[in-house]
């Protein structure tokens, strides 16, 4: 069962070009008395959202892990600090918190709460530990907060060392802080962060900073003099496969006179045993704001707001130098900046290499490979990096009112960060639909209504899965004519897709093909009467590369589904399934049809086919090939442990189109029927009902696996369930294979509800 929540929301056309930015929540919760920690979460938002990137507060909620909150939440969590409902949670603890699924216990509410009160949410505070790992975890390489924790001041007796220090040393996170809590010894924390190999340094500032001060009288390990020289270091970090991460320490802005006594007094208040182990900061934090006056509290929410500005544009630096790499990739070998040693290093290690770029490789924490060698531009490069930023990272939306469209780019930008690609290869086709005025008669021509839409099994898959919110990223292999309707399907498939790449394998420029069309007459009830399919140009379709498989630097959990249609050549569904069963790939076959799916079944190709969408007569039509008898959950029972057996993950599902009886699911659990919601009499097109049934189903599929959770029993039904309401609205459609209102369906079962 999975433990995380992805909040959702429909697909924004440029959510891609946003960078996420990690927010804490035990600043929240425990850092802040209410409601200044609610003010200032919520400038930090806006900060972050003004500035072009799309922030993240991380917490655990009623044991989910929460990946960005919404507003309510963020207030909720705000007040459950002080209403006993908040516990900080560090790594160590995160497992555990997962479990807290129960109602506070009575003598947690705060004094004076009746009985009948509703049950309030629990929460898990997220350390700088816990946030960088669950951030690290969810693909977001930056994370903005106030200050880290650090090697206590007692630290020779208590040997109380904070674990944002291990996690520094262990996840390759950027974390831009005010440096460490002045009521820690820095020192020492420094040389421990050394030990542990973490990258330090300042913004533009030689000394270290001490939280509440711009100054420790420490030196600082390194200086950033801008966004892009961080972006540099930790695009290089990365390159070189180190498991650390970077801290950035953010000399703070608005600086407290006076605060070294303060914090000598609130020390000496501890005394032994009065106040320990995760109290201690709070303790020490709330005790500073008093004797201060509240003037330690102006100086944190004015530091915390500046390392936010700081944090998005490091960022967005770093988001501008990947695509920067990205469009020289293949320009041939590439070196870091360092010498001309290391230039002609790696150029002997490349040589004879037949792929220009190929990369030298180290690895991360989770064994991700990472290429070793780079080049960047001489001189300028900060303004190179910004300078073109502002358009792209303006708010569409000047307001500070809530939008639920915001809610937003974080599923999105996940989906982007954490996506297993989908691959797709079948035919892209021109639907001529045509339907007469009365009852069709035979011999001579009939009044009625021709209509041509983008068609074609696969397309339409593929059209459906980037309908939805937070779509992964998918490659889609087809092939087109030379012809004018060629210029009438492409454009149609990638129109406001973001994260769509199609790959069009077209005839040579001396030979002509016709683009694939599907011509359909249909009865008056709608049903189908008769089709021509000219298809031949799909001969032309080629399999993706064994690369598109295997994880990479630009795709570190590599392909996650590969769903293909019979319209591609044998051949090539052959080698594509070859090269998805030798890596974690999972595959998803739509047969087309009946005569199209008994070669793929006669090849012996089951055993490399995870999962498959018949119908009933496609079904049949198996089991016959087969020899294999009995009723459809028999059959359907049977064929499935024919399949995945041959494949990496083992997986093995069959999904029977039974149609207006619904879906009969068989897996590793059991054999089922899943009825429709509802049913309907009037159907307007049923061209892509099941087309939209798979899109909508691999959507979901791969949009759990980017949330890190097995797919059991009841999520699978989910799962179907969604589907067969997308497939509903594309059977209501009458002017083509997949309706346009998909994004309008009501949310993709959430994680929480599982």
């Amino acid at each position: 069962m999975s433990r995380f929540a992805l909040p959702l929301s429909r697909f924004p056309s440029r959510a891609s070009s946003k960078p996420l930015i990690a927010l804490e929540s035990t600043i929240v919760s425990h850092g802040m008395p209410y409601p200044s920690n609610l003010h200032t979460a919520t400038s930090v938002e806006r900060i972050i959202k003004e500035l072009g990137c799309a922030p993240a507060t991380i917490a655990v909620k009623d044991g989910v892990v929460k990946i960005g909150l919404s507003p309510a939440e963020l207030e909720d969590l705000a007040r459950a600090g002080e209403e006993g409902r908040a516990t900080k949670v560090t790594t160590r603890e995160l497992g555990h918190c997962l479990n807290r699924t129960e109602p506070p216990k009575p003598e947690d509410a705060p004094a004076g709460t009746p009985a009948s009160t509703p049950r309030q949410a629990r929460w898990g505070a997220t350390t700088v530990a816990s946030t960088m790992y669950l951030a690290h975890l969810s693909g977001i390489g930056t994370f903005v907060t106030g200050g880290t924790g650090g090697v206590h001041r007692d630290h020779p007796a208590s040997l109380d060392v904070s674990a944002d220090l291990s996690e520094l040393a262990r996840t390759p996170t950027t974390v831009v802080s005010a440096g460490v809590k002045s009521i820690l010894d820095i020192h020492r924390t420094l040389e421990f962060l050394e030990t542990g190999g973490v990258t330090v340094g300042t913004y533009q500032s030689d000394e270290f900073p001490a939280f509440f001060s711009p100054t420790s009288g420490l030196a600082s390990p390194i200086t950033f003099t801008s966004p892009a020289d961080v972006a540099r270091t930790v695009v290089n970090n990365r390159l070189l496969g180190l498991p650390s991460g970077l801290l950035l320490a953010c000399p703070n802005p608005s600086p407290l006179a006076g605060v070294d006594e303060a914090v000598a007094q609130a020390l000496s208040e501890l005394g032994p045993g009065n106040v320990t182990g995760k109290k201690v900061t709070p303790f020490l934090l709330a005790r500073v704001a008093e004797l201060t006056g509240g003037e330690s509290l102006r100086s944190n929410i004015a530091l915390v707001e500046n390392n936010a500005r700081v944090g998005a544009e490091v960022a967005l630096a770093v988001r501008e130098l990947e695509r920067e790499m990205e469009e020289r990739e293949g320009r041939g070998p590439q070196v870091a900046a360092g010498g001309e040693a290391a230039r002609k290093q790696a150029g002997q290690k490349q040589a004879g290499q037949e792929q220009a770029g190929q990369k030298q490789a180290g690895r991360g924490r989770h064994g991700v490979k990472n290429s070793l060698v780079d080049d960047f531009p001489e001189g300028g490069i900060a303004e190179e990096l910004l300078g073109d930023l502002d358009d792209e990272s303006a708010d569409d939306d000047d307001t500070e009112e809530y939008d639920e469209d915001e809610n937003y780019d974080l599923a999105s930008l996940l989906a982007t960060n954490m996506a297993g690609r989908v691959l797709v290869m079948g035919g892209a086709v021109v639907d001529i639909i045509a339907r007469p005025e009365g009852i069709a008669v035979g011999g001579t021509s009939n009044p009625g209504v021709t209509r041509e839409s983008p068609g074609g099994v696969a397309n339409n898959i593929v059209k459906a899965m980037t309908s939805f919110w937070g779509s992964p990223n998918i490659t889609f292999h087809t092939a087109t004519g030379n012809d004018s309707r060629s210029a009438f399907v492409l454009p149609a498939i990638n129109e406001d897709r973001p994260t769509l790449k199609i790959k069009n394998h077209t005839p040579p420029k001396d030979a002509f093909a016709r683009t694939a069309t599907y011509t359909a007459i249909l009865n008056q009830d709608n049903d189908l009467l008769s089709a021509v399919a000219d298809m031949s140009v799909n001969s032309l379709i080629q399999p993706p590369a064994a690369s598109e498989f295997e994880k990479t630097d630009d795709n570190p959990f590599g392909a996650k589904y590969f769903v293909f249609d019979a319209n591609a050549p044998l051949s090539s569904i052959k080698t594509a399934l070859e090269r998805c069963s030798a890596s974690s790939c999972e595959s998803f076959f739509e047969p087309t049809s009946t005569p199209k799916l008994l070669p793929v079944i006669s090849s012996n190709l089951l055993p490399k086919i995870n999962m498959m969408k018949p119908n009933l007569d496609e079904l049949k039509a198996m089991a016959s090939a087969l020899s294999l008898t009995g009723d459809p959950n028999q059959l359907a029972a049977k064929i499935r442990m024919l399949m995945g057996t041959e494949t990496t993950t083992k997986t093995a599902r069959l999904f029977v189109s039974m149609g207006a009886k619904g879906v009969l699911v068989a897996d590793e659990y059991s054999v089922r029927l899943l009825p429709p919601d509802e049913s309907h009499d009037e159907v307007a097109n049923a061209t892509g009902a099941g087309d939209t049934f798979v899109g909508a189903l691999v959507h979901g599929f791969a949009t759990h696996s980017m949330a890190m959770g097995p797919l059991g029993h009841e999520e699978v039904d989910k799962y179907v369930k969604f589907a067969q309401s997308a497939a509903t609205m594309s059977l209501l459609y009458a002017d083509g294979a997949v309706s346009p209102d998909l994004a309008k369906l009501e949310e993709l079962p959430h994680f929480d509800d599982m």
